[in-house]
């Protein structure tokens, strides 16, 4: 018998009589840990290069370990006393305040009718919903707690596996495009970047949006390299849960990948003019068959609206997220009412959208502990662009999509996003795409070479 199978049977054998000796809602977060680290190892176990393999086992234990330990320590310090904030008093154990409504949503009102046998509809569930609204995600809680019993740690800490799962697939994007170097720094940042680090230790729902958006466009740029019905497969089923999960996003990548579509046989036919004259009549005839659904999915508006719906549309959205703004507020006494404010507003929001939040802005434990993550944005910018051009130069047939994705993306948050904190919660389903380009501009830059280099000595 070897060292491994013994480390593996005293494991088992632990987890077995823990699981009868402590209360399921306590040793279920736990379980899911020990799950989580057998899952990723195996896996990555499937990679073919054995340094790949060594380098992603490492990464995926440390990104998985570390989220889990501040998750832990994160909840401990949250948890109610009289010299905390009114937001962990009200709502303990939730560094993050958001995180509180889901949970209760999916233990108070969800999993008391499942456990009955009740319907769990949306119409009848939105009026008791705690938090005033009710989203897919509420019903993830409550699935979830309807197995595993009531403990919050079991959210945060199946978030902290999807958090370590997201770095493994920006390197697998990164490796196929730019090389191991680029692709070894894609994935360290992502699973160390603090915001993206943050988010994903908490019961929120930006580790599955950020998750489902990365694994979506993988397939996409593996699909454009090497043909794989595989690779179709995870796009439709990334996409039908985004459009249950964030359907704007599902929306947005929908309208990326037929401009994506639409570049690539642009310059087919400029290679080959003759293949005009297949192409047209084809669109033409898929045009005539398709189906209602597939062009509302199309449509980043759920109805076909005049101008002035679409300015009324902006203007709700941007005046829910003021409700909930506080001190956080961007320009809370602008109004979007014309083409023109809206093209006056743009630069504004959009450099709030890459900058926020500012140095500033300094009202709560999360935001302080932004700063530090901001100025080296800030100092890392002009490292990212260049790496941006550089990838549109060299591999802008496999990343058309990803850039028509990150312009529509920062132009809806520009517009709708009249709160700072959200805007950079919500921001990084893009910031990880920011982090492969960073990734190319370090590795394209002389400093970071030599430093490279002698780090590899």
């Amino acid at each position: 018998m070897t060292y491994k199978n013994i480390i593996y049977i005293i494991v088992i054998s632990f987890t077995l009589i823990l699981s009868v000796l402590v209360p399921w809602p306590m040793f279920a977060p736990w379980l899911i840990v020990l799950a989580s680290l057998m899952i990723g190892v195996i896996f990555i176990s499937f990679v073919k290069e054995e340094d790949d393999r060594t380098f992603l086992t490492k990464l995926f234990i440390a990104a998985l370990l570390l989220r889990i330990m501040a998750a832990f320590v994160l909840h401990i310090i949250s948890l109610s006393s009289a010299s905390h904030p009114p937001s962990w008093r009200e709502h303990p154990g939730f560094f993050i305040d958001d995180g509180w409504g889901y949970s209760d949503n999916g233990w108070l009102d969800i999993v008391p009718r499942l456990q009955r046998g009740l319907s769990v509809d949306i119409d009848l569930l939105k009026p008791l919903s705690i938090s005033g609204t009710l989203h897919m995600y509420d019903y993830m809680n409550g699935w979830v707690y309807l197995f595993t019993g009531f403990s919050p740690l079991t959210m945060f800490f199946l978030n902290c596996f999807i958090g370590a799962l997201t770095a493994i697939f920006i390197y697998f994007i990164s490796i196929s495009l730019f090389g191991r170097q680029v692709s070894r720094i894609a994935a360290m940042l992502c699973a160390f970047w603090p915001s993206i680090f943050l988010w994903s230790t908490q019961n929120l729902k930006e580790p599955l949006t950020i998750f489902a958006t990365v694994l979506c466009f993988w397939a996409i740029i593996g699909f454009l390299k090497k043909f794989n019905p595989l690779y179709l497969l995870v796009i439709l089923l990334s996409l039908l849960f985004l459009m249950k999960f964030r359907t704007l996003i599902a929306k947005f990548i929908v309208i990326a990948i037929f401009l994506h579509l639409s570049f690539l046989a642009y310059r087919l036919i400029k290679r080959v003019p003759v293949l005009l004259l297949i192409i047209i009549p084809v669109c033409v005839l898929i045009f005539m068959q398709i189906d209602e659904k597939l062009i509302e999915l199309v449509n980043p508006f759920e109805k076909k609206l005049m101008l002035n719906d679409i300015m009324e549309e902006i203007r709700l959205s941007r005046y829910y997220r003021l409700e909930a703004g506080g001190r956080l507020d961007f320009m809370p006494n602008y109004e979007i009412s014309s083409v023109g404010s809206l093209l006056a507003y743009l630069p504004l929001g959009l450099a709030a959208v890459l900058f926020g939040p500012f140095p500033w802005q300094l009202f709560s434990v999360s935001q302080v502990m932004a700063v530090p993550e901001t100025v080296v944005w800030y100092i890392m910018f002009f490292i990212f662009l260049r790496g941006l051009f550089f990838a549109a130069k060299t591999n802008l047939k496999y990343l058309f999509s990803m850039f028509v994705f990150i312009i529509l993306t920062l132009l809806g948050m520009a517009v709708i996003e009249a709160n700072i904190g959200t805007m950079f919660r919500h921001r990084a389903v893009i910031f990880v795409f920011f982090l492969i380009f960073m990734a190319v501009g370090i590795n394209r830059d002389k400093r970071f070479k030599v430093l490279l280099k002698a780090d590899e000595k």
